[in-house]
C-alpha cells in the first residue's frame, strides 16, 4: 500500500499546481490489492498510476506493480477529493477532471 500511496502522491504532484493544492487534497477510502507474484529485497519495483472512473467525490486509481517486466500485483484505490477550506468531500470538478485525464 505504501508504494501505491507514494506513487499516487507523486502522480498528483505532477498533475496539480500550487493553486489547486491549496484548494484540494485527496484521501484514500479503499485499497484493493491482488497479489500475483513475488519480490525480494533489492528488486527494482515499478509502480505506475492510471486514473480510472472519476465521479462525484471519488476517483479510482489503478496501479500495476511490476518486477522484472512481470506484474506481481494489481492495486486499485478509491480516493476522495477534499476541499481544504471546509475539510469536507467535494465533487471532482471539470477543473480537476481536466488535470486527471489530459496529462
Amino acid at each position: 500500500m505504501k508504494w501505491v500511496n507514494d506513487t499516487s502522491e507523486k502522480h498528483w504532484a505532477i498533475l496539480a499546481n500550487e493553486e489547486i493544492n491549496k484548494k484540494y487534497y485527496w484521501i484514500c477510502l479503499r485499497y484493493e490489492i491482488d497479489y500475483l507474484g513475488e519480490a525480494f529485497y533489492n528488486d527494482k519495483i515499478i509502480v505506475t498510476i492510471r486514473v480510472g472512473k472519476s465521479k462525484g467525490v471519488r476517483s479510482i486509481r489503478h496501479a500495476p506493480i511490476v518486477n522484472n517486466k512481470k506484474v506481481i500485483a494489481k492495486a486499485e484505490t478509491t480516493q476522495c477529493l477534499i476541499d481544504s477550506k471546509t475539510q469536507k468531500p467535494t465533487r471532482v470538478s471539470s477543473e480537476i477532471l481536466d488535470l486527471l485525464y489530459t496529462k
